[in-house]
């Protein structure tokens, strides 16, 4: 399935913004420039400013708009990467029978719990696996709740029913929504099916996570749109979600969960785009590396991400003859407190400095004292730790490319052992606020069908209806969609001597096969995402992939079989 969108060439600038512990990045974007190096036609990266971000953001925004002189009226959008606080909560459980063994924050770190976890109850409701009522709502079971959690004063409230997302008849959640609003008026109430899909925990946990910081949310983006309107700018707003796509203002006000630690896949998009992996010009299986001022984040085909407290503002200390860095670190302090820019404490930035790194940063005078010893040690410290956590990412012993983003990339050395070439794109700092510049529109639709009475191609062609109704209602544009399942046939040769049958396989062979066995497999072993890719490389390089009936195969053939499960840690 494939949607698409023309966006008029009267709108073709887009701006992109990323909010990170240290630095706000600021870029914007000519989707005319088919060049992806010219498409970014400003850039800018300011220190994230505290308590507000929202200063930053207008700063670097204004910024990049005077240094590129565009006409202000002709930017298509504005997507921003943000931050989050939390607070006290309530959860009310819609389920007769089920669920009561393990009641909601069961998994949460105690920290979090202690300061989360305001009011806790269930009450009658729920649905059975095939969306059948298990139980009705009961209103004063409902009125009941609402009185102790005014009592208590709480201003957000969860509603997770079992399995919610089937509810299309009887609208539980909502019922019981409606119900609280009319009694506490002035709360915040997240229904779960709103949040997730299927997978209670899970579903009931993010529902937890959005409401606590749908209060600060609100406030910023409420902020956002006011500096929009000072720096004279008319377009729509947007958060990057972190599945890579857009989120509309409204809609991520109400549900902001679904930007929360959004930076990874802007990382990941962005870096993609400069280095032209849309255009097929570099590796799909490259593994990217976003280095920041606090922490570096590894990540491969989004099927893994791990996070290390190395980043361009780590303290650097040396104690007994051995030497450390991190995982602590100056922040958005570092214009102060670096060595490199007059301050007092030594940190990644300066040994990379002192080491010669070519990078117009501070006044390399100032780190020349920093002894020999002290910058080797420091290195070696940070090349075992990106290597470590680079080999934690493959699913394979060969190396792979290393994708290298971020204000903080000049720390990491210049080769890694595991690693086949270290790609730094130009304005591989500001990559994030590429990814969020270039992010996309999406919708998820999640649904049971019955296949009796409709054959499986119309009941994709209905969920794709769904999803692209979701979308034109946030985005106001006509959008179309392609879905060729009944045309679409697979490449099947015969051998003119044997007779044998050779399925030629294709990219769209490539990627359904993928979701097939993702679904088929109930995600045993991993995503096959990162292998589907591995697997497509070959194809634009001129090889073929053939499929055969294993009847056909001589009887002295020899059949060699490759399994591995490197993510099997992350799964009971």
């Amino acid at each position: 399935m494939a949607i698409t969108t023309n966006i008029p060439e009267a709108f073709p600038y887009r701006i992109g913004v990323d909010v990170g512990g240290t630095n706000t990045d600021a870029v914007i974007v000519d989707t005319t420039v088919r060049d992806r190096t010219k498409s970014i036609i400003a850039a800018q990266k300011s220190p994230t400013t505290q308590p507000s971000v929202t200063d930053g953001i207008e700063a670097a925004v204004r910024s990049v708009l005077q240094r590129s002189g565009i006409d202000r009226q002709r930017v298509a959008s504005l997507p921003i990467g943000s931050t989050h606080f939390i607070n006290a909560i309530a959860v009310i459980r819609l389920s007769k029978s089920f669920t009561r063994e393990v009641p909601p924050f069961s998994d949460f770190p105690s920290e979090l719990t202690d300061i989360m976890r305001g009011h806790c109850t269930q009450i009658d409701g729920g649905l059975q696996i095939d969306g059948s009522l298990e139980a009705p709502v009961v209103e004063s079971q409902v009125l009941r709740e609402c009185a102790r959690i005014k009592g208590l004063g709480l201003k957000a409230v969860v509603v997770s029913g079992v399995f919610s997302p089937l509810d299309h008849h009887y609208h539980q959640e909502q019922t019981v929504r409606v119900m609280i609003e009319r009694e506490l008026p002035d709360v915040t109430i997240v229904y779960s099916s709103e949040i997730s899909n299927i997978g209670f925990l899970e579903r009931e946990n993010a529902s937890i996570l959005n409401a606590s910081i749908h209060h600060f949310a609100k406030r910023t983006i409420r902020e956002f749109k006011t500096a929009m309107k000072r720096l004279g700018l008319q377009c729509s707003l947007y958060l990057t979600q972190n599945d890579g796509t857009l989120l509309d203002a409204v809609t991520a006000a109400r549900l902001p969960i679904r930007a929360l630690s959004s930076g990874t896949t802007n990382s990941i998009r962005g870096g993609a785009y400069l280095c032209g992996l849309y255009d097929g010009n570099a590796s799909p299986t490259s593994i990217v590396c976003d280095i920041g001022g606090t922490t570096t984040d590894v990540n491969y085909g989004m099927s893994q991400v791990e996070s290390i407290g190395i980043g361009g503002g780590s303290i650097i200390r040396s104690r007994e003859g051995q030497v450390t860095v991190g995982r602590d670190s100056v922040g958005y302090e570092i214009r102060k407190r670096a060595l490199v820019f007059g301050g007092d404490t030594m940190t990644a930035t300066d040994v990379a400095v002192a080491q010669g790194v070519e990078a117009p940063i501070g006044d390399a005078a100032l780190v020349r004292s920093i002894d020999r010893d002290t910058i080797s040690e420091a290195q070696q410290f940070i090349k075992r730790e990106y290597e470590r956590v680079c080999d934690l990412m493959k699913s394979a012993p060969e190396p792979l490319p290393l994708i290298l983003v971020g204000g903080g990339s000049i720390i990491c050395p210049q080769k890694l052992d595991g690693i086949s070439r270290i790609i730094c794109p130009p304005h591989h700092d500001v990559a994030n606020a590429v990814g969020a510049a270039m992010a996309r529109i999406s919708a998820t639709v999640d649904i049971v069908q019955n296949i009796s009475s409709q054959t499986i191609s119309e009941a994709m062609l209905k969920a794709a209806s769904m999803a692209i109704e979701k979308v034109a209602g946030s985005t106001n544009r006509n959008l179309g969609v392609s879905i060729n399942v009944d045309e679409y046939r697979p490449i099947i040769v015969s051998d003119e001597q044997s007779g044998t049958k050779t399925w030629i396989v294709s990219p769209t062979d490539l990627e359904w096969m993928a979701d097939g066995c993702y679904v088929l497999g109930c995600g045993g072993g991993g995503s096959p995402y990162p292998e589907m890719l591995k697997l497509q490389q070959h194809i634009p390089a001129g090889n073929e992939l053939k499929i055969v009936d294993m009847s056909s195969l001589r009887k002295d053939a020899s059949i060699y079989c490759r399994t591995s499960s490197p993510h099997c840690g992350e799964y009971f």
